[in-house]
């Protein structure tokens, strides 16, 4: 009867601590990134991880958004800033405007009035404001011609940024996402250098239809490349916390093109718009692909180590056959 009593209480214990590992887990989540960030994809994204997955979400940031939950409201989403502006104020401060809050944003201290932070993962979008900035004025000098120096410009700035959040956050898992289209046809294709045989040039380069050539959308592709391609790999083999977030296909359609901008949102021609202007910022629509997508990457990033319940019970169904063998040894 002892005996009986002291395996039921074995199971019993493997079975609560099966269930408490498998039970929602608090998670915080820094969103780090431009306009877009400030923008609607955080409520999304903490619908779905809560929702869907179970989580218990807070964010944490110097920024606030009064639409949101509480403990949902603060980001660091800084419209117009590029990836060096963000990178300046995670360990020391870079005055761009006054939603710099006084930098330090990791660290805290330094007059500011605030703790050091460590969330557990914190989503990172930036690079078309750093794009943008090539644009310039010069007819005779197009963003074409300059292709190098915006590429080496953008992957240097961003390789400073993640190494500031992967030194100061080991722990921290860094959710990398790729920069959504920035389609914009509107653009002077005589300053970006997408004129119609640029154009297909490039589409032939990159693997995608011309219809995404337009504007400065040709760096983002490159951008997001190396990001996925080159980037990340060589994070992932030094050991780093890093994942890449695909956020670029929500946007495009099954015909190859990118959804248009419709301020009436949804329906374009070929399919659902998914911005709210001229192709940079998204609408509802689509800064809920976004909020949903960056979700599930943060679920896989966290339970890609946790072995499933089954696996759990299994293994703790075999110790328990394990110590009764030894008992009765």
């Amino acid at each position: 009867m002892l005996r009986a009593k002291w395996t039921a209480g074995v199971v019993g214990a493997v079975l609560a601590w099966t269930s408490a590992t498998w039970a929602a887990t608090p998670i915080s989540v820094m969103p780090l990134g431009d306009s877009i960030t400030a923008g609607g994809f955080r409520g999304p994204m903490a619908t779905r991880l809560t929702s869907t997955f179970g989580y218990t979400v807070s964010t944490v940031g110097t920024q606030s958004d009064a639409n949101l939950p509480v403990a949902q409201r603060p980001h660091e989403g800084h419209g117009g800033w590029r990836i060096d502006q963000l990178s300046d104020n995670l360990l020391g401060v870079n005055t761009v405007d006054s939603s710099a809050h006084g930098g330090y944003w990791l660290l805290g201290g330094h007059g500011t009035g605030r703790t050091a932070i460590a969330p557990n993962f914190i989503t990172v979008m930036a690079g078309i404001n750093d794009i943008n900035g090539f644009i310039g004025s010069d007819t005779s000098s197009p963003m074409s011609t300059r292709g190098a120096t915006i590429m080496s410009t953008i992957e240097s700035r961003m390789t400073t940024l993640v190494t500031n959040l992967t030194t100061t956050l080991p722990n921290t898992k860094i959710m990398l996402g790729g920069c959504i289209p920035y389609n914009n046809g509107l653009l002077n294709d005589q300053l970006t250098g997408a004129t119609t045989a640029n154009r297909a040039i490039w589409a032939a380069q990159d693997g995608v239809s011309q219809s995404q050539e337009f504007g400065v959308n040709h760096w983002v592709i490159l951008f997001n490349k190396w990001i996925r391609d080159t980037y990340v790999p060589q994070l992932k083999a030094a050991g780093k916390n890093v994942y890449y977030v695909e956020q670029y296909s929500n946007f495009i359609l099954s015909d190859g093109s990118v959804r248009g901008w419709d301020n009436t949102e949804p329906q374009n021609t070929n399919g659902p718009a998914g911005y709210a202007d001229y192709g940079l910022h998204p609408n509802v629509f689509g800064y809920t692909l976004m909020g949903n997508t960056w979700a599930d990457a943060i679920n896989t990033a966290n339970t890609a180590a946790v072995p499933e319940p089954a696996t759990l019970g299994a293994i703790g169904f075999i110790g328990v056959v394990l110590m009764r063998r030894h008992r009765q040894a």
